[in-house]
């Protein structure tokens, strides 16, 4: 029998995580806050009025949560983002050095998309920022990546390498539950910039798809 699974956002701090699911009724929408609605309107990114300003929203944390097991195991967990052209930033004409980006773990494109780049439950860190102003960069303020031996651009990268399945993302290589078995998976964290000469708005929804092996 085929295992059920269903796509979290986690929320709120490590001792309390929040897990909210996610589908085409409750899609992510990306704030100032550390908030998992899908239609507020409060705590959007500001566009910056310095110019090179970028500013960022909080970042978004999401899983998979297996709630009916595989017969023999789930394995090798991807994640990609669909754009019709070469960024999410420029779909979203976010301005210049705005777009999606991801935090990844290693020093290369090419192992981000063969070796685990998301981490364990218990190395969560709650999305911080000011609110309602700005969000803490994944490159320099989430605990897992800045702990990280030299990963790419400083621990976060654009999507834009990631736009398909033939070149998905990374999130868990390897078994992420066994036969029968339930659990989350491990976490991965993105985030949007927007920077100066962004058009304001809102944006166009994006699909988001994470893919994986089971037998």
């Amino acid at each position: 029998m085929a295992a059920t699974v269903q796509i979290e956002q986690v929320t709120g701090p490590a001792g309390a995580k929040v897990y909210t699911v996610k589908d085409q009724a409750t899609r992510t929408r990306y704030y100032t806050a550390d908030e998992s609605g899908s239609s507020l309107t409060t705590n959007p990114i500001p566009i910056p009025t310095v110019d090179s300003g970028v500013s960022g929203s909080y970042w978004a944390t999401h899983c998979i949560n297996v709630t009916v097991g595989p017969s023999t195991y789930i394995k090798d967990l991807k994640w990609y983002v669909t754009m019709t052209s070469s960024s999410i930033g420029e779909d979203w004409d976010l301005g210049t050095g705005g777009d999606m980006f991801i935090g990844i773990s290693s020093a290369s494109i090419a192992l981000a998309r063969s070796i685990t780049q998301g981490f364990s439950a218990n190395k969560y860190d709650q999305a911080e920022g000011v609110e309602g102003s700005f969000g803490y960069f994944i490159s320099t303020n989430h605990d897992y990546y800045i702990s990280c031996s030299a990963p790419l651009s400083g621990g976060m990268t654009s999507t834009a390498d990631f736009n398909s399945l033939a070149n998905a993302f990374m999130v868990q290589s390897g078994q992420v539950v066994g036969a029968a078995g339930t659990g989350r998976s491990y976490f991965m964290a993105t985030q949007i910039l927007v920077a100066s000469g962004a058009i304001q708005g809102d944006k166009a929804d994006k699909t988001a798809t994470f893919v994986y092996s089971e037998v």
